[in-house]
């Protein structure tokens, strides 16, 4: 895998690697990634549809309107779902599609959510925590 010449819209992206044990590798400064598929007697080989997710964290340099003031908000996809955990329990949250659709919307106090995604596509996840608006983007495979 090779991650180069792409724009981050101001958050470093990274690469997780699920069958060791959720290794992340920050793609800014290692944009490759070599891997392999083995199988040892016993085990279950894993997919690798399921093997790779991204995950994104603000570096504060960007040009969004919604900048994230808080540390904590991760936004992240695997086996089809959205997984989006907030540093305390948000007020709202709302899930777009890449043709800026509601798709998920939540009033229910929670720090943590886990919805169902339709199909592979890029989302944008909104989240009000206090006053401040949170924003990432996720893309899920």
């Amino acid at each position: 895998l090779e991650f180069s010449g792409m724009p981050t819209f101001g958050h470093n992206v990274y690469l997780i690697d699920h069958a060791l044990n959720d290794k992340e590798t920050d793609l800014q400064k290692t944009p490759a990634y070599t891997f392999t598929v083995t199988k040892k007697a016993g085990e279950k080989a894993i997919e690798l549809n399921d093997r790779f997710s991204l995950r994104t964290a603000w570096t504060g340099i960007g040009v969004s309107n919604e900048e994230p003031g808080l540390s904590g908000f991760n936004v992240s996809s695997r086996d089809g779902y959205i997984y989006v955990q907030t540093p305390s329990p948000a007020a709202s949250l709302q899930v777009y599609n890449a043709t800026g659709a509601l798709v998920y919307g939540s009033v229910t106090r929670s720090d943590y959510f886990r919805i169902p995604a339709d199909g592979q596509q890029a989302y944008i996840v909104k989240a009000k925590i206090g006053e401040e608006y949170l924003t990432q983007k996720v893309f899920v495979k």
